[in-house]
Formats: structure tokens, C-alpha cells, sequence
């Protein structure tokens, strides 16, 4: 029932959507704190990315208001997705023919690396099992500019162009990914890791090319896009 104790047994025992959640086998990310207020969205004209037929997916630059919100500390790791799948709440990741990174969510030597090969949908399918959600992509620029939303820098730690390997794992330094929460220099001042390298992360809903030209400064809670593409930030 509602506000029992968790008895760690597999049954969701106080109705909160997850089972045994604060237990030895609660294998979710420990949550951050994003707090409410005024971010910085986009680009500047001069720094427009995704162009197509003069509409850029990321222009004109906007400040609008984000009301708080949670969010994970890292990327969902090959562990935590393989317990949804293990609980069968979540579908196996589907890679592309003979992908030697196929199997990785089941090799144990891997069980810490972000999960590969996952669609928007098994995402969202993640967050549900986890009793969680897909942030929208305002939400995860909000996130990746830390304790400083209204600043309009480059990268989470900054302008920096981050060195391979030591500042993220970028460029495909690695060859493969990295363990969560490996670069310390790759962390937000809130606490969220890996929002500059490693593997790119989904958000909800889809890539809108004419989005940001139906924004307004301090909109509140700007919808994500509704129409394209499914993309990943």
C-alpha cells in the first residue's frame, strides 16, 4: 500500500511503480537537482548548427523558464538497462548486423559503460521502469549548463575545447566508451556527468526544424518538438 516499507522481496510494496527501490538491488542513478528558473537556449546566429534551406535547428537563441526538475547524476549503464531487461520491462538493445558492441550490455567487464544501441522508444521504456522520464531537450541544455543556465559558454565546464581523454572521452579517444562518471572534468557544477562526452544522449520528442522560430523569450516550459526526426543530443 501507499507509504509502506519497502520488504526488498521483488513487489513493489509501497505502489510507487518500482520495485524494492532503496534496496541492495536498486541498481538507479542517484538523482540531481536542476532548479527552476531562466536558461539560455540554443545558439547564436553566428553559431548555428543543423542548416537546412535557411532554418537552423537551434536558432535564434532564447531565454526561457525551465520549472525544476530531477535529474540522473550519468548515462544509463549497460548494468542498469540489462536489470530492466532481466525484469522485462525493457527490450534488449538492438544493434546493427554482426556489431561486436552488440552483446555489450551483457559482458561484465562493460557492466559500468553507458548502454549502446538503444532507441528513443527502449529509452523511454527505461525511464518508466525506472519511475523516471525522458528530459526534453531545453531540459537537458538547462542540465548541461549547471550552475550557470544564463551563461552562454561552449561546453559544461566552460569554452574550453576539451582535450581527448583527459577532459572527456571525445574525438573517440577511447574507442569505445567510457565507464560513467570517469572525467571529472566532464561534470557539471550540479553534479550531472558526461554531458560533453562519451555517448550521446536521447531526449523526449523530436527534431521540430521550425521550433525555435515559434519560441519566446521566457516562454515557460517550451514543449519539445512535436514533428521529425527522433535525434539524439
Amino acid at each position: 500500500f501507499p507509504g509502506a516499507d519497502e520488504a526488498c522481496d521483488g513487489v513493489d510494496n509501497d505502489c510507487n511503480g518500482f520495485a524494492d527501490d532503496g534496496c541492495p538491488t536498486d541498481l538507479r542513478s542517484p538523482l540531481v537537482e536542476i532548479p527552476g528558473g531562466a536558461a539560455l537556449i540554443g545558439n547564436p546566429m553566428g553559431e548555428a548548427t543543423g542548416c537546412a534551406d535557411g532554418i537552423c535547428d537551434d536558432t535564434p537563441q532564447r531565454t526561457v523558464i525551465i520549472s525544476r526538475f530531477l535529474m540522473e547524476a550519468h548515462e544509463v549503464t549497460n548494468g542498469q538497462f540489462a536489470a530492466c531487461v532481466a525484469a522485462e520491462r525493457c527490450s534488449p538493445p538492438r544493434a546493427a548486423p554482426n556489431a561486436e558492441s552488440a552483446a555489450w550490455y551483457v559482458d561484465p567487464a562493460r557492466v559500468d559503460q553507458p548502454v549502446v544501441w538503444v532507441s528513443q522508444v527502449q529509452a523511454a521504456q527505461y525511464c518508466a521502469w525506472a519511475g523516471r522520464r525522458l528530459p526534453n531537450e531545453f531540459e537537458w541544455e538547462k542540465a548541461a549548463r549547471g550552475d550557470a543556465p544564463e551563461q552562454a559558454r561552449r561546453y559544461p565546464w566552460g569554452d574550453g575545447a576539451p582535450e581527448p581523454c583527459v577532459t572527456a572521452n571525445v574525438a573517440n579517444c577511447l574507442g569505445e566508451p567510457a565507464d560513467a562518471r570517469s572525467y571529472m572534468p566532464d561534470r557539471t557544477a550540479l553534479g550531472v556527468f558526461d554531458l560533453g562526452g562519451n555517448v550521446s544522449e536521447l531526449v523526449a520528442g523530436r527534431l521540430d526544424r521550425m521550433l525555435y522560430g515559434r519560441l519566446r523569450d521566457m516562454q515557460r516550459n517550451p514543449p519539445a518538438g512535436e514533428v521529425g526526426e527522433y535525434v539524439p543530443v
